[in-house]
């Protein structure tokens, strides 16, 4: 692929990453998604689940593709990101490198506290087993391979006097899904970071027709 497409992809891959983070915070903020995005729950936590699975996939996406398109587009930094919805702007002057450190922010940092903020959710919540209504560990992967449709209940409101104790609740997998949301976070940050290397050190370019 060329740098321009590089480019438009990565304006689009990003724009989608904005949109649903900022879709899910909201969410679990107690408000309501922006144009009805269908893949945000209406929950908080099983929101916040579904949420770092999805930003940490999209972030990797987006640095992966910022960094392919960074490792051909100049040696300085400013030139090495996309330019978003200001064609022909210049990015060496100061309105520019501002402009530029803003993009890199919306697409990029912004998603990764919106991943951070999913994650203390997460840690906070209750895991409850669907057959004895009692809280289980999210590390116990015995709960998993009890039933795999619906072995436990993730929520933010655990009332154990109640008859349904676990409130706002979505499916979850201990053991497995737990595994499963430290490895795509852990993925998404190093992706990040390399992506942030290639911005700031351009020393070995791979030239891609424009």
């Amino acid at each position: 692929m060329t740098r321009d497409h590089y480019a438009k992809i990565w304006k689009f891959v990003g724009a989608i990453l904005l949109y649903y983070a900022l879709n899910t915070w909201i969410v679990t903020q107690g408000g309501n998604e922006v144009f009805s995005a269908k893949l945000v729950s209406a929950n908080r936590v099983p929101a916040s689940v579904i949420g770092i699975f999805i930003c940490s996939i999209l972030l990797v996406l987006v640095c992966l593709l910022g960094r392919s398109y960074a490792r051909t587009a100049g040696k300085a930094w400013h030139s090495r990101i996309p330019v978003v919805g200001l064609d022909g702007l210049d990015t060496s002057s100061r309105e520019g490198k501002w402009y530029q450190r803003a993009v890199l922010f919306c697409f990029t940092i912004l998603p990764a506290a919106a991943i951070l903020h999913f994650w203390d959710l997460v840690h906070d919540a209750a895991v409850v087993s669907t057959n004895t209504n009692e809280p289980v560990s999210r590390w116990d992967w015995s709960y998993t391979f009890q039933h795999w449709s619906d072995p436990a209940r993730i929520c933010s409101i655990y009332d154990k006097s109640d008859k349904n104790p676990c409130k706002d609740s979505g499916t979850f997998l201990p053991g497995l899904e737990t595994w499963l949301l430290i490895i795509v976070t852990a993925i998404a940050a190093i992706a990040l970071l390399w992506y942030f290397w290639a911005i700031g050190s351009p020393s070995r370019n791979i030239r891609v027709k424009a």
